[in-house]
């Protein structure tokens, strides 16, 4: 959709997409960082290490899969690209951030294990990263924008990373709502 055809109420918040992340988020909360707040402002919004950790993970995978390089280079890329974001991260999300980067190199691995059983040709194939994607919805107004993860010529794949609970060392007390930390 070209800006001529997106109306002005959107244009006049610098809004000219959508996403499925977006899509995700309550009206209130999306109307509060996307109509109240600018590009820069939104970035400035603290972050979870966790969502950084997807993004250093795929950095590291594309170093194997995309890039060709070997696993354990790859996994020590995945590691630097996560530790890059750890002045982001205060308190006992610096906590959560240690113990995500020491499971990094397997997160990593765990990836490309993935990605070489759908890609078994993959040091072959021409395999793209982050690729562009957009579309236009019936009565929604601003086209929806994303990325697709991983794409060959006829195989796409959306890949995730996920954590199952907070580490050890930060425990929730029933009584109270505060993290303490385990030593």
């Amino acid at each position: 959709m070209q800006n001529n055809e997106i109306p002005q109420h959107w244009l006049k918040y610098s809004l000219d997409h959508t996403s499925p992340s977006q899509s995700n988020q309550s009206n209130g909360l999306w109307a509060g960082k996307y109509l109240c707040c600018t590009y820069e402002e939104r970035k400035q919004f603290k972050t979870k290490p966790i969502l950084v950790a997807g993004n250093a993970a795929q950095d590291g995978i594309n170093a194997a899969i995309i890039d060709k390089l070997d696993e354990d280079v790859a996994a020590k890329e995945g590691e630097f690209q996560f530790n890059l974001k750890k002045s982001l991260f205060k308190d006992k999300e610096s906590i959560h951030h240690e113990k995500i980067l020491e499971g990094m190199p397997q997160l990593v691995r765990n990836g490309i294990e993935a990605l070489k059983e759908i890609f078994p040709n993959y040091k072959k194939l021409k395999i793209k990263s982050e690729t562009g994607a957009w579309a236009n919805m019936p009565k929604v107004e601003l086209p929806m924008t994303g990325f697709i993860d991983y794409e060959s010529k006829d195989v796409i794949v959306e890949l995730k990373t996920k954590q199952r609970a907070k580490p050890k060392e930060l425990k929730k007390t029933k009584k109270k709502s505060r993290w303490w930390l385990e030593l």
